[in-house]
């Protein structure tokens, strides 16, 4: 909520001078990568694409199973989930500003 705030108060700052200026706003995703039975499953390799499978960005789970791909611009995407013990998963994310 913080976030959209600020972000409102700036664009409205910015309208307010008369000028045309383009405000980009930026996400992150994080979450863990588990297992069937819940357990974590690191060195998994992730990789985000956008619908047209262009390469956003990639990230490798920790030890924890945790990953985190800083500084995504809003937008529709697919996570590719990848491990060489596990069957490959597609995800589809969906990125807007607070969520």
């Amino acid at each position: 909520m913080p976030r959209r705030l600020l972000v409102s108060i700036f664009t409205a700052m910015l309208m307010s001078c008369g000028e045309a200026f383009a405000v980009e706003v930026e996400e992150e995703l994080r979450g863990k990568v588990k297992d069937s039975s819940g357990t974590a499953v690191s060195g998994a390799r992730l990789t985000l694409l956008t619908a047209q499978r262009a390469v956003v960005a990639t990230a490798t789970t920790d030890q924890s199973g945790a990953f985190l791909v800083a500084a995504v611009p809003e937008g529709q995407y697919v996570l590719s989930v990848e491990h060489p013990a596990f069957a490959a998963k597609r995800v589809q994310v969906d990125l807007t500003a607070g969520s």
